[in-house]
C-alpha cells in the first residue's frame, strides 16, 4: 500500500489498488462477491453445485439444420478434393524432379561445352524441384490430417 500512496503523490493519477491488497478482498468492486459455500455435513456438494441435466436452450428448426448440414457436406467434399489434388501435385512434382535429374545426367554424358552448362542448370533445377516436391508432400500430409480431423468433427456433430 505504501507503493500506491507514493504513486498518488506523483503527477499522474494513482492506479486503483488490487483487491488482493485490501482486507475485505473485494472492497473496490473488481470482482463480483459471492457468499462462501459451507460444505454439507454428509460430505456431498451443495445442491446448487451438483450437475443436473438441462434441456438445450437453443432449438434449431429443421430447414436451418438441413441447410447447415448441406453446407458442411459441401465443405467436406471441397476439402477432400483439395486433399486429393495436393497429393497428386506432390507426386507430379516428384516425377518432375526425377525426370529433370535424369535428363541432366544424359546431357552430361555427351560432354560438349554447351551441353555441360545446360546439364548443370538442369541439375540445379532438379534440386529445386525436389525441394518443392518435399514441401508439397508435407503439405499434402498436413491437408490429409486436416481433412481427417474435419471429418471426425463432422461425424461427432452429426451423431
Amino acid at each position: 500500500m505504501a507503493f500506491l500512496k507514493r504513486l498518488s503523490n506523483s503527477n499522474g493519477p494513482a492506479p486503483l489498488p488490487s483487491p488482493a491488497l485490501s482486507a475485505q478482498g473485494n472492497a473496490n468492486g473488481y470482482f463480483p462477491s459471492s457468499a462462501p459455500v459451507s460444505p454439507n455435513p454428509n460430505g456431498l456438494a451443495p445442491a446448487h453445485a451438483q450437475s443436473q441435466p438441462t434441456a438445450p436452450t437453443a432449438v434449431i428448426d429443421r430447414p436451418t439444420l438441413h441447410a447447415s448440414l448441406k453446407a458442411l457436406e459441401t465443405l467436406l467434399h471441397a476439402l477432400d478434393d483439395h486433399r486429393l489434388c495436393e497429393a497428386r501435385l506432390a507426386a507430379a512434382d516428384k516425377r518432375l524432379a526425377v525426370a529433370t535429374r535424369e535428363f541432366a545426367v544424359t546431357l552430361e554424358a555427351g560432354k560438349p561445352k554447351g551441353e555441360a552448362v545446360a546439364a548443370g542448370a538442369l541439375k540445379a533445377a532438379s534440386k529445386l524441384f525436389e525441394a518443392v516436391a518435399d514441401v508439397g508432400s508435407k503439405y499434402a500430409r498436413s491437408a490429409n490430417l486436416s481433412y481427417g480431423a474435419s471429418q471426425r468433427l463432422a461425424r461427432a456433430l452429426v451423431t
